[in-house]
């Protein structure tokens, strides 16, 4: 499964009714792309117990992501922040945590969960879970974008060949001449 693009329901199929979120805590009903008043769909709704209180229920605001970058874990997380309030607590899944990304979710009082073990549960004045070590099973992996190809390689390439240049105009229609095709602005 290592290099495969989740998609957001892919990762929340992995959470179903009865499995633990993170352990102790167990789901106990999970509802699936849930309209709020705030004009957001939550991913869903999730109601989660302790084993030994199981009337006491939590309930979380979940967004779902299928990658785990830092911009979509920090963009994933001021999201559900700001609608999760009047509904629940906010909770992020993704495929992998890491380290760096569970204190950022402390920090936030967010909770967050991801396919491999890692997490960070935060019911405030109640419970704090934290579990972390677990290696990324889910490698993103994009190709490097080669900076010796391309239209601004080849301004790079005619600037070296010969440094001063009479005008931008010149310089242009040089580049043309070799090929690539390019506008001044």
């Amino acid at each position: 499964m290592k290099n495969k693009k989740f998609l957001e329901a892919e990762v929340l199929s992995r959470f179903q009714e009865g499995a633990i979120l993170l352990p102790p805590l167990v789901t106990t009903t999970i509802q699936r792309q849930v309209p709020l008043p705030s004009r957001y769909v939550a991913d869903a709704l999730m109601d989660a117990v302790l084993p030994q209180d199981p009337e006491t229920k939590f309930r979380f605001v979940v967004e779902a992501k299928s990658q785990s970058t830092p911009m979509i874990v920090q963009r994933a997380l001021l999201q559900v922040k700001e609608v999760a309030g009047n509904f629940g607590l906010p909770l992020i899944l993704v495929p992998y945590l890491a380290s760096e990304r569970l204190q950022e979710l402390e920090q936030a009082g967010v909770s967050g969960v991801d396919l491999c073990g890692n997490g960070i549960v935060i019911v405030p004045g109640r419970i704090y879970i934290l579990r972390t070590g677990e290696p990324n099973k889910y490698k993103e992996s994009r190709p490097l974008n080669n900076p010796y190809r391309g239209r601004s390689a080849m301004v790079a390439r005619m600037l070296l060949m010969r440094p001063r240049w009479n005008t931008l105009k010149e310089l242009q229609k040089a580049i043309e001449n070799a090929g690539t095709r390019i506008v001044i602005s």
